[in-house]
């Protein structure tokens, strides 16, 4: 990890640490402990579980996405997400995206700026469901939270943004390429050559917005990923008895969480994590104490089979976490 890398890691631990400070602020850590140790196992079981279905949508999304620069199978999409998502919650520099992308061109030779862009369109889908839960959510259970409606208003004009520029790439790409064709004439040949080739890259990875099917298709299930995630949320409430079991509010949590995983923070987003699901729940009336302890567990329910899932296929791949920690220096070559 060069000097630039330790210190964007250094930052991002110093921003969870400050998160988690705000989170357990004027809070005995022992009130949070006594009430976890009051959850019901079974539920967090039942949380286990739908993490497990939530990856199999999310793959079907990819499938959908990716399906227009090439068909891969969907077992190996499947494999991908999980090895995805394990990397993204152990290594920084959301690094398990960067390796799905080598591996898929290791295993398909889809090029890493295709399969890169379909990614990043999961993003933007993924962002928009996001600031849809915070704002449907705070209106339907007439929440205040200035924090939550202002930062969901904010990020929802970027999310916004990206997909109308991913949309305007597949049904104009003929301008897109003119635009980088004209750049690529005031450049060194090879140097032309290359931004050439990724723009081709770039717009062939969006194929799957110009085709009805695959556009329903990915905006449908980016949805429904989410709604079953907050499923496995409301299993821990359940799993709490001083947690309100309200499915909307469970809605807002996970809106929330995710739109708090856009400041650079430690793998996994802990502390983050923490301080807006419990700012959510404080905001409904939840004491601080059950909050804070709903919080950690869900996080544990949330990272925990994925994590473990992925490093299992990655094993059986042959393959270290070191892969991981290599993909940076694989995709910047």
């Amino acid at each position: 990890m060069n000097r630039k890398r330790m210190l964007m890691f250094a930052l991002s631990l110093g921003v969870s640490a400050v998160f988690l400070v705000l989170a357990f602020r004027g809070l005995r850590p022992e009130d949070a402990w006594d009430a976890i140790r009051q959850a019901q196992f079974g539920w967090l079981v039942v949380g286990f579980a739908i993490s497990f279905a939530v990856r199999l949508v999310v793959t079907r999304r990819w499938k959908y996405l990716i399906d227009g620069v090439q068909p891969v199978p969907f077992t190996r999409l499947y494999e991908l997400v999980n090895i995805g998502y394990m990397g993204n919650n152990i290594y920084p520099f959301r690094a398990g995206e960067v390796l799905r992308c080598v591996l898929l061109q290791r295993s398909h030779k889809v090029p890493i700026a295709q399969s890169g862009v379909s990614i990043l369109v999961e993003r933007a889908f993924d962002g928009i469901v996001m600031v849809t839960f915070v704002l449907v959510g705070l209106i339907a259970l007439n929440l205040e939270s200035d924090v939550l409606r202002n930062g969901a208003a904010l990020t929802g004009v970027w999310f916004l943004a990206a997909v109308l520029m991913f949309f305007f790439l597949a049904l104009r790409p003929s301008l897109f390429r003119r635009v980088a064709g004209w750049v690529a004439k005031r450049l060194p040949d090879r140097i032309g050559a290359r931004i050439l080739q990724l723009t081709d890259d770039i717009i062939n990875g969006t194929v799957g917005l110009s085709r009805p099917r695959d556009l329903f298709g990915a905006v449908g299930t980016s949805y429904l990923t989410w709604m079953i995630e907050a499923l496995a949320y409301t299993a821990v409430a359940v799993a709490f008895n001083v947690v309100p079991v309200n499915y909307m509010l469970m809605l807002i949590v996970v809106g929330a969480v995710n739109l708090g995983q856009i400041i650079p923070s430690s793998p996994g987003g802990v502390g983050v994590f923490e301080y807006f699901a419990s700012t959510v729940l404080i905001a409904f009336g939840v004491p601080q104490a059950d909050a804070v302890a709903y919080a950690l567990l869900a996080h544990v329910i949330i990272w925990l089979p994925p994590t473990l899932h992925g490093f299992i296929i990655l094993s059986r791949q042959g393959l270290s976490l070191s892969t991981v920690a290599h993909a940076r220096d694989l995709q910047e070559a």
